[in-house]
């Protein structure tokens, strides 16, 4: 016998087995999100098995072991998450995080800051920064070696 359930959950429904809306409001667990999670948020969709929404709103997972937090952020691949603004994590195995970071291809990477751009993946298993103001990649434990891409710049400095 499988249960589902709704606690505090305004207007939401969870009809899949094992699952469970905690809080929120008009989150929506579809037949086939077995063992999913909605955490609070509001006007979320889960699809997928064994996945989770972690607050935030109007995000989508159709993936089964995948995750999103934030708004508007869509996942249809498996083992894949999500978060930020406008997100996409389309591949399977994708990490998409931060405004408009969509990781296309499976095994991307997407890391985009707050700028109003949306950034892509191009090939599969491959890793996409966006930093609008620079890039910095930090080798020791205090943080005071390392390099840098300057804003505007494509090509690696030290840093000083």
């Amino acid at each position: 016998m499988w249960q589902s359930a709704v606690i505090a959950g305004e207007l939401s429904s969870a009809s899949a087995r094992n699952s469970a809306i905690i809080g929120g409001a008009r989150n929506v667990l579809a037949e086939f999100a077995a063992s999913s999670i909605a955490a609070g948020g509001s006007d979320n969709t889960i699809t997928g098995s064994n996945s989770a929404t972690l607050g935030g709103a109007r995000n989508t997972i159709g993936g089964d072991f995948s995750a999103a937090g934030g708004e508007l952020n869509i996942v249809t691949g498996s083992h894949s998450f999500a978060f930020g603004y406008g997100a996409s994590a389309m591949g399977n195995n994708t990490v998409a995080m931060g405004r408009g970071a969509q990781a296309m291809h499976s095994g991307a990477i997407v890391i985009a800051d707050g700028s109003a751009t949306n950034i892509s993946s191009t090939e599969e298993n491959e890793i996409t920064f966006h930093a609008s103001n620079g890039l910095r990649v930090l080798t020791n434990d205090i943080g005071t070696t390392g390099v840098y891409v300057p804003a505007g710049s494509g090509a690696w400095a030290t840093l000083r």
